[in-house]
Formats: C-alpha cells, sequence, structure tokens
C-alpha cells in the first residue's frame, strides 16, 4: 500500500488497461493552465482533462520503471484467521488517535462487520470476520477530523498477518489550510476525493491525468462523460501537497490527486496516460485509459482510494 504524506493513502487494486477511444473534449494539445484563470477552475470537468507531456512512469521508493497496467482482480474469501494491524495516520503520516476504524464487507458503508478504536497513537489491530473477502470499505472517524470512506481496500491472502496498513484521518483545520493553498474552501454540502493512482504492483504513477465520469468507459473503451463544476488538482513537493493547476496538470511522483466540486452521487473515478513513446506522439488518439474505479461521494466526507489497473466496480 502507498501512503501519501498529505492524504496517507493506501489501498485498492483494478483491472486490465482497456484501448480507449479519445477523449474530445480538449484540443489536441489539451488545455493551457494560467493559474485563477485556469478553465479548469471557472468550469470545472472537461476543461480539467489536460494531455500528459510524457509516457506514464512507475516510483518506487527512488527507482523509477515502466509501469505494469496488465493485472485483473477476481473477488476471493478466505476461511483463514487473517489480522489487520496498522495506523490511522494524520497529514504528516503521523500516527494519530483516537480513530475509529470501522470495516464492511458489503458495498455501501452500512452496518460494520468489525470495528475497533485505536490508541491515542492511531495503532489498531482487528481480526476480520471469516469468510474473509479480499476487498472492503474501510470508516475512519476522530473528533475533529473529516469522516474517511476509504473504499475497495485491497487484501491478501498470505501472510495471514497483515501488519502497516495505514489509513488516513484528515482534520478539519489542516483540510481547510490544504485548500487555502489551491484558492479553494470546504463546501459542506459538497464532497471531495482523495485518491492515488498506482500500477499492478503499487508503484505510484506519474504522467498520469485523472477525472470523475458519470459514464463507464471500461467496458466499451469509451470517452468519459465529464461532470461540470468538479475541478482536479495533483500533489507536488518533497512532501505531497494539492498545488495549483499552473503548477501541475498531471500526477507528479506520489501518484497523488484531490478532486473537489463533487456533489453526492456515484461516479467513476478514471485515470488515463501514454503507454509508450508512440502512444504519446499520437497525441488525443493514443491516450488509454489505465485505471477505473466506481467511487460514491457524500456530502462534508471525504472519499478516498487507491486507482488502480486492478479497480474493481
Amino acid at each position: 500500500m502507498r501512503q501519501l504524506i498529505l492524504l496517507a493513502l493506501l489501498g485498492a487494486c483494478g483491472d486490465n488497461i482497456i484501448p480507449a477511444k479519445p477523449p474530445d473534449a480538449q484540443p489536441a494539445d489539451g488545455p493551457t493552465p494560467d493559474g485563477p484563470s485556469d478553465a479548469c477552475l471557472a468550469n470545472g470537468g472537461a476543461a480539467c482533462f489536460a494531455l500528459p507531456n510524457n509516457v506514464l512512469l512507475a516510483h518506487e521508493g527512488n527507482q523509477t520503471q515502466q509501469p505494469d497496467n496488465s493485472c485483473t482482480r477476481n473477488p476471493q474469501t478466505s476461511n483463514s484467521v487473517i489480522t489487520l494491524a496498522g495506523n490511522t495516520v494524520d497529514s504528516t503520516g503521523q500516527g494519530i488517535g483516537p480513530s475509529t476504524v470501522a470495516i464492511t464487507y458489503a458495498a455501501g458503508f452500512g452496518t460494520p462487520d468489525v470495528s475497533t478504536t485505536t490508541d491515542i497513537v492511531g495503532d489498531y489491530l482487528l481480526t476480520l470476520p471469516m469468510p474473509v473477502p479480499n476487498s472492503f470499505d474501510v470508516l475512519i472517524t476522530r473528533s475533529g477530523a473529516y469522516d474517511v470512506r476509504f473504499e475497495n481496500a485491497q487484501i491478501f491472502f498470505n501472510p495471514v498477518a497483515i501488519t502497516g496498513r495505514l489509513f488516513p484521518t484528515i482534520g478539519r483545520t489542516e483540510w481547510s489550510t490544504a485548500l487555502t493553498g489551491i484558492d479553494e474552501t470546504p463546501v459542506a454540502a459538497e464532497g471531495a476525493v482523495l485518491a492515488t493512482a498506482t500500477d499492478c504492483d503499487d508503484r505510484t504513477l506519474e504522467f498520469a491525468t485523472v477525472t470523475l465520469s458519470s459514464t463507464s468507459s471500461r467496458a466499451d473503451s469509451a470517452a468519459p462523460t465529464f461532470i461540470p463544476g468538479t475541478r482536479v488538482f495533483y500533489l507536488d513537493g518533497a512532501t505531497p501537497t494539492p498545488v495549483k493547476r499552473d503548477a501541475r496538470t498531471q500526477t507528479g511522483a506520489s501518484g497523488g490527486f484531490v478532486i473537489l466540486g463533487v456533489d453526492p452521487g456515484t461516479y467513476f473515478l478514471q485515470s488515463w496516460g501514454f503507454a509508450d513513446a508512440t502512444a504519446l506522439g499520437m497525441g488525443m488518439a493514443g491516450l488509454t485509459i489505465v485505471g477505473e474505479r466506481q467511487i460514491t461521494v457524500v456530502a462534508d466526507k471525504l472519499s478516498s482510494t487507491q486507482l488502480t489497473p486492478r479497480s474493481g466496480p
């Protein structure tokens, strides 16, 4: 699992890369960001979909490699006794608590199958009820913080003692401070998406562009149906934080991004990129969908996931 320093986002997996029909909402060279007057900030949606300027790269530590986007993931269950341990962490990646960690096997964040309260430094330990699925939803709550809905947290069944799983808990003050840096403020009637793009090996993806769509592009390689008003910001810097669009219009080495201005509802979170130099030279016609994840956004809450080629619906 990958941790974003600001968002401490971890989890998830996906599906096969799909050769996509090129999204046609932007000119071939993409939008031209110019800070506060950027069309993305004014209109959102399609205006935030900028062509990457390089081929996709995967980062792991100090190593940069070609990404593996060829994987699939099928739902599985295990009747082994599996324990899950880790921390809830703040925007700097430090453990913080007490937080409540509630795991729900069925989609929709209904009655938890198991939950616990962390200690003051965010440590938790859970024994997962059998049969254990290989993906589930995790709700993190903490006094003074936003509820974080981490969708599609995925695990492997070996080893059966899973450790070091971090989940974000974002304080309301620190979230407001982060948004101030990109000239935004929280809106209680809206939700936000906090996520990281990775490849099949959980390495963070650089040079991907992301969007929310009201329709899926997975089965028929269709262009996104963009959501007007939704604004995409990417993380940058030694301690990755959201930056203005005149600084970045694609994922950086952290793979992290934030989507604001999202009305409550269920959407398809997508990452797109160029697989190789030939595709890059084709411009919009060479762009392919890398990952897609259905995600539900709730007012005044933060929806989180890890967007990989294994991300299921």
